[in-house]
C-alpha cells in the first residue's frame, strides 16, 4: 500500500480498493470524489464535511487537496478514466436489446 502523509488521514492507494486509485485512508472516498466539487465551486469544504461526507474531517479534505496539488496529473487521469463511458454501456432505452425494451 503506497502512502502519502499529510495533516489529515493519509492518502493511500490499495490494490483492489477503488481500483487502486488514491483515497482517504479508512474510507472508499477517492481524492477525485473530494477535490473536483470543491475546485469547481460546487461545494465548500464545510459542505463536504457536514453534508456530502460527514465521516471526513476538514483536515481529511485538506489532505486530499494537498495530494491533488502534488499529484495533479495522476488525479486528473483517474477522473478522466472514471468519467469515460464504456463502449457497450447502456445509457438509455435505445441501447437495450429489442426484447427488453418497453413499447
Amino acid at each position: 500500500m503506497a502512502r502519502s502523509e499529510t495533516d489529515g488521514r493519509p492518502i493511500v492507494r490499495t490494490e483492489g480498493t477503488l481500483g487502486g486509485d488514491p483515497r482517504i485512508e479508512g474510507t472508499r472516498i477517492g481524492v477525485h470524489h473530494v477535490v473536483y466539487p470543491i475546485l469547481e465551486g460546487e461545494y465548500s469544504i464545510e459542505h463536504m464535511v457536514t453534508v456530502t461526507y460527514p465521516d471526513l474531517s476538514e483536515r481529511d479534505v485538506l489532505s486530499a487537496l494537498a495530494y491533488y496539488i502534488e499529484h495533479r496529473e495522476e488525479v486528473d487521469r483517474v477522473r478522466r478514466e472514471n468519467d469515460r463511458v464504456p463502449e457497450n454501456a447502456i445509457t438509455g432505452p435505445e441501447d437495450l436489446p429489442p426484447e427488453l425494451r418497453s413499447e
